[in-house]
């Protein structure tokens, strides 16, 4: 049953290209709601007919350790939303946009604003003991 799941979400999501991506935006978005959803649901369904999750093996802890997440439209949600945010290009700048990206540049280097030392600064001057790097 792990394959047949794996394949759905295989053959769904996960081989279109990043050109494919980018033109059709909203498609999966939708995609992702709905894989968000119906992931879970399957998850749920099968225990309650068969008395056991999809991820079946003679190690229960590996059958609960796949089988609880999967079960959360939540944790299926951010998973894919991860794994579909990570799958865009970083270099368009509307993407960095999108992502929030632009607004963490500034921070990236501790040097880059003159606050980070007070901001960083220890407690009783103890970074005078202790520098910020």
């Amino acid at each position: 049953m792990t394959g047949d799941v794996l394949a759905l979400v295989n053959k769904s999501f996960f081989y279109r290209s990043n050109a494919i991506f980018e033109k059709d935006d909203q498609v999966w978005k939708q995609g992702q709601h709905f894989m968000g959803l119906s992931i879970p649901q399957y998850f749920n369904e099968h225990t309650a007919l068969k008395g056991y999750g999809p991820v079946h093996t003679k190690a229960r802890w590996w059958n609960d350790m796949v089988n609880v997440p999967f079960s959360s439209e939540a944790f299926v949600g951010g998973l894919l939303a991860m794994l579909l945010d990570v799958t865009l290009s970083h270099k368009d700048p509307a993407t960095r946009k999108d992502r929030g990206m632009h607004w963490w540049d500034k921070y990236r280097s501790f040097k880059t604003d003159s606050r980070s030392e007070e901001f960083y600064s220890l407690p009783f001057n103890l970074n005078k003991f202790f520098p910020s790097v």
